[in-house]
Protein backbone atom coordinates (compact mmCIF):
# COMPACT_ATOMS: atom_id res chain seq x y z
CA UNK A 1 0.00 0.00 0.00
CA UNK A 2 1.54 3.15 -1.14
CA UNK A 3 -1.40 5.65 0.44
CA UNK A 4 -0.26 8.73 1.40
CA UNK A 5 -0.95 7.24 5.21
CA UNK A 6 0.93 9.55 7.20
CA UNK A 7 -2.99 11.58 7.37
CA UNK A 8 -3.72 15.00 6.77
CA UNK A 9 -6.00 17.08 8.85
CA UNK A 10 -9.84 17.54 7.80
CA UNK A 11 -10.16 21.05 7.10
CA UNK A 12 -13.75 22.33 7.85
CA UNK A 13 -16.49 23.49 5.61
CA UNK A 14 -17.20 27.41 5.49
CA UNK A 15 -20.92 27.95 5.65
CA UNK A 16 -20.50 29.61 1.91
CA UNK A 17 -18.91 26.42 1.19
CA UNK A 18 -22.28 24.09 1.84
CA UNK A 19 -24.02 24.50 -1.54
CA UNK A 20 -23.55 20.76 -2.32
CA UNK A 21 -26.88 19.01 -1.14
CA UNK A 22 -26.08 15.32 -0.38
CA UNK A 23 -28.68 12.81 -0.69
CA UNK A 24 -28.97 10.47 3.22
CA UNK A 25 -30.95 7.45 1.67
CA UNK A 26 -32.14 5.83 4.99
CA UNK A 27 -33.48 2.23 4.81
CA UNK A 28 -36.37 1.53 7.17
CA UNK A 29 -37.99 -2.02 7.60
CA UNK A 30 -40.01 -2.49 11.14
CA UNK A 31 -37.39 -0.47 13.32
CA UNK A 32 -39.82 1.58 14.90
CA UNK A 33 -37.64 1.31 17.91
CA UNK A 34 -34.81 2.40 16.63
CA UNK A 35 -35.38 4.86 13.41
CA UNK A 36 -36.23 8.23 15.65
CA UNK A 37 -32.61 7.56 16.94
CA UNK A 38 -31.30 7.34 13.45
CA UNK A 39 -32.89 10.47 12.42
CA UNK A 40 -32.23 12.84 15.19
CA UNK A 41 -28.39 11.95 14.48
CA UNK A 42 -28.88 12.94 11.01
CA UNK A 43 -31.02 16.09 11.67
CA UNK A 44 -28.43 17.00 13.88
CA UNK A 45 -25.29 17.15 11.18
CA UNK A 46 -22.70 19.97 10.86
CA UNK A 47 -23.58 20.07 7.10
CA UNK A 48 -26.79 20.72 7.25
CA UNK A 49 -27.54 21.30 3.08
CA UNK A 50 -29.45 17.54 3.12
CA UNK A 51 -32.03 15.71 1.43
CA UNK A 52 -33.08 12.72 4.04
CA UNK A 53 -35.13 10.00 2.23
CA UNK A 54 -36.66 7.78 4.33
CA UNK A 55 -37.41 4.69 2.33
CA UNK A 56 -40.11 2.58 4.07
CA UNK A 57 -39.70 -0.56 2.67
CA UNK A 58 -43.46 -1.98 3.10
CA UNK A 59 -42.82 -2.43 6.81
CA UNK A 60 -45.80 -3.71 8.97
CA UNK A 61 -45.28 -2.13 12.52
CA UNK A 62 -45.47 2.09 13.05
CA UNK A 63 -42.13 2.24 11.11
CA UNK A 64 -43.84 4.34 8.72
CA UNK A 65 -45.97 6.66 11.09
CA UNK A 66 -43.01 8.10 12.85
CA UNK A 67 -41.23 8.86 9.69
CA UNK A 68 -44.31 10.86 8.60
CA UNK A 69 -43.94 12.68 11.70
CA UNK A 70 -40.04 13.82 11.22
CA UNK A 71 -41.16 14.48 7.78
CA UNK A 72 -43.61 17.42 8.68
CA UNK A 73 -41.00 19.11 11.50
CA UNK A 74 -38.43 19.21 8.67
CA UNK A 75 -38.60 19.78 5.10
CA UNK A 76 -35.30 18.54 4.74
CA UNK A 77 -36.98 15.00 5.00
CA UNK A 78 -39.04 12.87 2.50
CA UNK A 79 -40.46 10.06 3.30
CA UNK A 80 -40.56 7.34 0.62
CA UNK A 81 -43.01 3.83 0.98
CA UNK A 82 -42.52 0.58 -1.41
CA UNK A 83 -43.77 -2.83 -1.32
CA UNK A 84 -40.72 -4.87 0.55
CA UNK A 85 -37.77 -4.56 -2.01
CA UNK A 86 -34.91 -5.75 0.63
CA UNK A 87 -32.25 -3.29 1.87
CA UNK A 88 -30.66 -3.32 -2.20
CA UNK A 89 -34.45 -2.09 -3.02
CA UNK A 90 -34.62 0.30 -0.61
CA UNK A 91 -31.24 2.13 -1.60
CA UNK A 92 -31.86 1.61 -5.11
CA UNK A 93 -35.19 3.98 -4.71
CA UNK A 94 -33.04 6.27 -3.05
CA UNK A 95 -30.72 6.62 -5.80
CA UNK A 96 -33.52 7.18 -8.85
CA UNK A 97 -35.28 9.39 -5.80
CA UNK A 98 -31.98 11.90 -5.52
CA UNK A 99 -31.78 15.06 -6.24
CA UNK A 100 -28.05 15.59 -4.73
CA UNK A 101 -24.75 15.61 -5.74
CA UNK A 102 -23.81 13.25 -3.57
CA UNK A 103 -25.26 10.05 -1.88
CA UNK A 104 -24.84 8.37 1.17
CA UNK A 105 -27.04 4.85 2.61
CA UNK A 106 -27.60 4.67 6.31
CA UNK A 107 -29.76 1.66 8.28
CA UNK A 108 -32.06 3.09 9.75
CA UNK A 109 -31.46 1.17 12.91
CA UNK A 110 -27.89 2.39 12.88
CA UNK A 111 -26.76 5.79 14.55
CA UNK A 112 -24.38 8.69 12.67
CA UNK A 113 -21.63 11.12 14.26
CA UNK A 114 -22.74 14.84 13.72
CA UNK A 115 -19.46 15.32 11.95
CA UNK A 116 -19.54 12.50 9.56
CA UNK A 117 -21.26 14.06 6.30
CA UNK A 118 -19.17 16.86 7.16
CA UNK A 119 -16.13 15.42 7.58
CA UNK A 120 -16.53 12.79 4.36
CA UNK A 121 -17.15 15.89 2.21
CA UNK A 122 -14.45 17.91 3.14
CA UNK A 123 -11.93 14.87 2.78
CA UNK A 124 -13.84 14.11 -1.29
CA UNK A 125 -12.90 17.54 -1.85
CA UNK A 126 -9.34 18.15 -0.41
CA UNK A 127 -9.00 15.28 -2.09
CA UNK A 128 -10.26 15.38 -5.66
CA UNK A 129 -11.98 12.18 -4.34
CA UNK A 130 -14.81 10.49 -5.99
CA UNK A 131 -15.34 8.07 -2.98
CA UNK A 132 -15.08 9.14 0.62
CA UNK A 133 -15.19 6.42 3.33
CA UNK A 134 -14.57 6.30 7.45
CA UNK A 135 -14.11 3.75 9.90
CA UNK A 136 -17.41 2.64 12.15
CA UNK A 137 -18.22 1.53 15.66
CA UNK A 138 -19.95 -2.04 15.75
CA UNK A 139 -21.75 -1.55 18.84
CA UNK A 140 -24.36 -3.97 20.57
CA UNK A 141 -27.98 -3.08 21.31
CA UNK A 142 -28.28 -1.76 24.64
CA UNK A 143 -31.57 0.22 23.98
CA UNK A 144 -31.02 3.81 25.44
CA UNK A 145 -27.47 2.94 26.49
CA UNK A 146 -26.67 2.78 22.76
CA UNK A 147 -26.00 6.23 22.35
CA UNK A 148 -24.17 7.55 25.13
CA UNK A 149 -21.89 3.98 24.23
CA UNK A 150 -21.02 5.63 20.78
CA UNK A 151 -20.71 9.03 22.03
CA UNK A 152 -18.15 8.17 24.26
CA UNK A 153 -15.91 6.85 21.23
CA UNK A 154 -16.35 9.14 19.12
CA UNK A 155 -12.82 11.02 17.42
CA UNK A 156 -12.84 14.38 20.31
CA UNK A 157 -10.30 16.14 18.10
CA UNK A 158 -11.92 15.37 14.36
CA UNK A 159 -10.89 18.88 12.73
CA UNK A 160 -6.95 18.75 14.37
CA UNK A 161 -5.98 15.31 14.60
CA UNK A 162 -4.30 14.42 11.10
CA UNK A 163 -7.09 11.49 10.04
CA UNK A 164 -7.71 12.49 6.60
CA UNK A 165 -5.53 9.48 4.04
CA UNK A 166 -5.53 9.72 0.19
CA UNK A 167 -5.19 6.76 -1.88
CA UNK A 168 -5.80 5.40 -5.29
CA UNK A 169 -8.96 3.63 -6.20
CA UNK A 170 -6.49 0.31 -6.95
CA UNK A 171 -5.32 0.71 -3.46
CA UNK A 172 -8.42 1.29 -1.76
CA UNK A 173 -9.92 -2.26 -3.26
CA UNK A 174 -7.00 -3.87 -1.92
CA UNK A 175 -6.92 -2.50 1.65
CA UNK A 176 -10.84 -4.04 1.07
CA UNK A 177 -9.71 -7.61 -0.04
CA UNK A 178 -6.74 -8.16 2.26
CA UNK A 179 -9.66 -6.86 4.89
CA UNK A 180 -6.55 -3.83 6.26
CA UNK A 181 -7.11 -3.64 9.58
CA UNK A 182 -5.44 -0.26 9.43
CA UNK A 183 -7.07 1.25 7.01
CA UNK A 184 -10.80 -0.48 6.86
CA UNK A 185 -12.41 -0.15 3.82
CA UNK A 186 -15.52 -2.69 4.47
CA UNK A 187 -17.82 -3.71 1.76
CA UNK A 188 -20.78 -1.82 3.76
CA UNK A 189 -22.77 1.37 1.73
CA UNK A 190 -23.02 3.02 5.11
CA UNK A 191 -19.67 4.49 5.86
CA UNK A 192 -19.09 6.12 2.72
CA UNK A 193 -20.20 8.98 0.55
CA UNK A 194 -19.81 8.99 -2.98
CA UNK A 195 -20.93 11.22 -6.06
CA UNK A 196 -23.86 10.41 -7.50
CA UNK A 197 -22.70 10.59 -11.40
CA UNK A 198 -20.21 8.22 -10.16
CA UNK A 199 -22.81 5.21 -8.92
CA UNK A 200 -23.78 5.70 -13.02
CA UNK A 201 -26.05 2.68 -13.43
CA UNK A 202 -24.92 0.57 -10.93
CA UNK A 203 -27.89 -0.75 -8.67
CA UNK A 204 -27.70 -3.23 -5.67
CA UNK A 205 -29.39 -6.76 -6.02
CA UNK A 206 -32.37 -6.45 -4.70
CA UNK A 207 -34.60 -8.92 -2.40
CA UNK A 208 -31.29 -10.57 -1.55
CA UNK A 209 -29.06 -10.03 1.63
CA UNK A 210 -24.93 -9.33 1.58
CA UNK A 211 -26.18 -6.70 -1.53
CA UNK A 212 -22.60 -4.68 -1.19
CA UNK A 213 -20.32 -8.05 -1.58
CA UNK A 214 -20.33 -6.73 -5.51
CA UNK A 215 -20.91 -3.77 -5.42
CA UNK A 216 -18.90 -1.70 -3.53
CA UNK A 217 -15.31 -3.24 -5.34
CA UNK A 218 -17.51 -2.44 -8.63
CA UNK A 219 -17.58 1.25 -7.08
CA UNK A 220 -14.03 1.38 -5.93
CA UNK A 221 -12.79 0.06 -9.51
CA UNK A 222 -14.49 2.84 -10.73
CA UNK A 223 -12.63 5.42 -8.73
CA UNK A 224 -9.79 7.25 -9.95
CA UNK A 225 -8.87 8.62 -5.87
CA UNK A 226 -10.17 7.58 -2.13
CA UNK A 227 -10.02 9.54 0.75
CA UNK A 228 -10.72 7.99 3.68
CA UNK A 229 -10.93 9.42 7.35
CA UNK A 230 -9.76 7.36 10.05
CA UNK A 231 -11.97 7.86 12.34
CA UNK A 232 -15.32 6.32 13.73
CA UNK A 233 -18.05 8.27 12.46
CA UNK A 234 -20.72 5.46 11.57
CA UNK A 235 -22.79 3.59 14.53
CA UNK A 236 -23.40 0.05 13.52
CA UNK A 237 -25.53 -1.56 15.65
CA UNK A 238 -25.00 -4.94 16.00
CA UNK A 239 -27.24 -8.12 17.59
CA UNK A 240 -30.47 -6.29 17.65
CA UNK A 241 -33.16 -8.82 17.56
CA UNK A 242 -34.51 -9.53 14.06
CA UNK A 243 -31.51 -7.86 12.20
CA UNK A 244 -29.55 -9.39 8.66
CA UNK A 245 -26.07 -10.09 11.26
CA UNK A 246 -27.67 -11.52 14.75
CA UNK A 247 -28.94 -14.38 12.91
CA UNK A 248 -25.52 -16.12 12.01
CA UNK A 249 -25.86 -18.93 10.00
CA UNK A 250 -28.78 -19.50 8.04
CA UNK A 251 -30.30 -20.45 4.59
CA UNK A 252 -29.12 -17.11 3.14
CA UNK A 253 -25.60 -17.57 3.10
CA UNK A 254 -26.08 -20.28 0.83
CA UNK A 255 -28.94 -18.69 -1.23
CA UNK A 256 -27.16 -15.05 -1.22
CA UNK A 257 -23.66 -14.81 0.42
CA UNK A 258 -22.12 -17.42 -1.55
CA UNK A 259 -23.38 -16.72 -4.85
CA UNK A 260 -22.36 -12.59 -4.51
CA UNK A 261 -19.03 -14.05 -3.05
CA UNK A 262 -18.35 -15.80 -6.59
CA UNK A 263 -19.87 -12.66 -8.86
CA UNK A 264 -17.20 -10.64 -6.63
CA UNK A 265 -14.60 -13.19 -7.55
CA UNK A 266 -15.68 -13.07 -11.17
CA UNK A 267 -15.84 -9.34 -11.49
CA UNK A 268 -11.96 -9.30 -9.46
CA UNK A 269 -10.84 -11.39 -11.98
CA UNK A 270 -11.44 -9.27 -14.75
CA UNK A 271 -9.37 -6.55 -12.78
CA UNK A 272 -6.52 -8.85 -10.82
CA UNK A 273 -6.11 -12.22 -10.83
CA UNK A 274 -4.19 -12.23 -7.94
CA UNK A 275 -6.14 -10.25 -5.98
CA UNK A 276 -9.29 -12.40 -6.91
CA UNK A 277 -7.45 -15.30 -5.22
CA UNK A 278 -6.81 -13.60 -2.00
CA UNK A 279 -10.34 -12.67 -2.44
CA UNK A 280 -11.32 -16.16 -2.61
CA UNK A 281 -9.08 -17.67 0.25
CA UNK A 282 -10.48 -15.34 2.53
CA UNK A 283 -14.48 -16.83 0.85
CA UNK A 284 -13.14 -20.54 2.28
CA UNK A 285 -11.43 -19.35 5.39
CA UNK A 286 -14.88 -17.83 6.20
CA UNK A 287 -16.41 -21.04 4.97
CA UNK A 288 -14.87 -23.35 7.19
CA UNK A 289 -15.40 -20.95 10.47
CA UNK A 290 -19.33 -21.40 9.38
CA UNK A 291 -19.04 -24.94 8.83
CA UNK A 292 -17.90 -24.73 12.71
CA UNK A 293 -20.52 -22.88 13.99
CA UNK A 294 -23.03 -24.63 11.99
CA UNK A 295 -21.64 -27.89 13.81
CA UNK A 296 -21.85 -26.58 17.37
CA UNK A 297 -25.39 -24.98 16.93
CA UNK A 298 -28.45 -26.20 18.49
CA UNK A 299 -30.44 -24.28 16.57
CA UNK A 300 -31.74 -27.25 14.02
CA UNK A 301 -32.59 -24.84 10.87
CA UNK A 302 -28.68 -23.77 11.34
CA UNK A 303 -27.16 -27.18 11.74
CA UNK A 304 -29.21 -28.47 8.66
CA UNK A 305 -26.69 -25.94 6.57
CA UNK A 306 -23.56 -28.07 7.48
CA UNK A 307 -23.54 -30.14 4.76
CA UNK A 308 -24.22 -27.70 1.95
CA UNK A 309 -21.74 -25.04 3.38
CA UNK A 310 -19.20 -28.40 3.49
CA UNK A 311 -19.24 -28.97 -0.11
CA UNK A 312 -18.98 -25.63 -1.18
CA UNK A 313 -16.10 -26.06 0.82
CA UNK A 314 -14.87 -29.21 -0.89
CA UNK A 315 -14.80 -27.03 -4.42
CA UNK A 316 -11.47 -25.73 -3.22
CA UNK A 317 -9.65 -29.00 -3.75
CA UNK A 318 -8.95 -27.62 -7.34
CA UNK A 319 -7.91 -24.61 -6.22
CA UNK A 320 -5.22 -25.17 -3.96
CA UNK A 321 -2.35 -23.69 -4.97
CA UNK A 322 -3.77 -21.12 -6.68
CA UNK A 323 -5.60 -19.71 -3.75
CA UNK A 324 -2.99 -20.49 -0.65
CA UNK A 325 -0.29 -19.41 -2.70
CA UNK A 326 -1.68 -15.66 -2.62
CA UNK A 327 0.11 -13.31 -1.14
CA UNK A 328 -1.08 -12.61 2.37
CA UNK A 329 -2.57 -16.41 2.50
CA UNK A 330 -1.74 -17.99 5.68
CA UNK A 331 0.00 -21.25 5.75
CA UNK A 332 -1.82 -22.66 9.09
CA UNK A 333 -5.27 -22.12 7.16
CA UNK A 334 -3.88 -24.50 4.10
CA UNK A 335 -3.17 -27.17 6.76
CA UNK A 336 -7.28 -26.69 7.99
CA UNK A 337 -8.53 -27.11 4.23
CA UNK A 338 -5.97 -29.80 3.72
CA UNK A 339 -7.46 -31.36 6.98
CA UNK A 340 -11.34 -30.77 6.15
CA UNK A 341 -10.61 -31.97 2.81
CA UNK A 342 -8.99 -35.05 4.14
CA UNK A 343 -12.17 -35.65 6.22
CA UNK A 344 -14.49 -32.80 8.33
CA UNK A 345 -14.12 -35.36 11.12
CA UNK A 346 -10.12 -34.27 11.17
CA UNK A 347 -10.75 -31.07 10.86
CA UNK A 348 -13.75 -30.98 13.44
CA UNK A 349 -10.95 -32.82 16.02
CA UNK A 350 -8.76 -29.93 15.06
CA UNK A 351 -10.89 -26.82 15.81
CA UNK A 352 -12.10 -28.17 19.14
CA UNK A 353 -8.61 -29.12 20.54
CA UNK A 354 -7.31 -25.94 19.37
CA UNK A 355 -10.15 -23.68 21.20
CA UNK A 356 -10.89 -25.73 24.11
CA UNK A 357 -7.13 -26.62 24.99
CA UNK A 358 -4.45 -24.75 23.17
CA UNK A 359 -5.59 -20.96 23.17
CA UNK A 360 -7.07 -21.24 26.41
CA UNK A 361 -3.74 -22.82 27.30
CA UNK A 362 -1.83 -19.91 25.56
CA UNK A 363 -4.09 -17.10 26.93
CA UNK A 364 -3.28 -18.17 30.71
CA UNK A 365 0.73 -18.60 29.99
CA UNK A 366 0.47 -14.75 28.52
CA UNK A 367 -1.55 -13.90 31.68
CA UNK A 368 1.13 -14.98 33.94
Amino acid sequence: MTAEAEGKTIPRIPAGERTDLITIGVACYNIEDYIARCIESLLHQTYDNLEILLIDDGGEDSTRAICEEYAKKDDRIRVIPQENRGLGGARNTAIREAKGTYIAFVDGDDIVDPRMYEALLSALRANEAQIAVCRYLQVKEQGARTVSFFEEHQAKDLWEAPYMIAMDGKEALHALVEENEKIVIQNAGWNKLYPVSLIGELRFPEKKKYEDIVYTPMLLAKAQRVAYVDAPLYGYVVEREGSIMAGGVGRAILTDQIPQYEACIRFLKEHDDALAALYEYNVYKKMLLLYTEARRSRDMEKRACKEDIAAYIRTAKDKMERIYGARGANPHEKLRMQLFLAHPFLYNCFMDLNEGIVLPLRSRRRAS
